[in-house]
């Protein structure tokens, strides 16, 4: 009686549970394998290197500017001490010309 259920058992052992096709298993591995998604993520950076590179060719120009007022006590012409607020303005204007 007790060999009947290692029997089947033995049965169940050998029959494969699920069966690759020679394509599915190039699927898979190739999904899996950590240096193939290193290749992939190296490949990426490399196109983002170089479109940014591309952009380089172009001047780049930039603008800055700024307002603000000084309060305190400054000289007059007359030697005098006032109290006064001075506004002040500040702009910037760079150009980085093509090399």
């Amino acid at each position: 009686m007790m060999l009947l259920p290692a029997a089947f058992a033995q049965n169940n052992v050998n029959q494969p549970a699920n069966t690759y096709s020679l394509e599915d298993c190039i699927r898979i591995a190739l999904e899996t394998n950590p240096q193939v998604k290193q290749a992939e993520l190296q490949v990426q950076s490399d196109n983002n290197i170089y479109q940014q590179s591309k952009w380089q060719r172009f001047p780049s120009v930039s603008f800055s500017a700024g307002q603000g007022f000084s309060f305190g006590f400054f000289p007059n012409f007359g030697g005098m001490y006032v109290h006064c607020k001075l506004p002040f303005r500040r702009s910037d204007l760079s150009w980085m010309p093509l090399v």
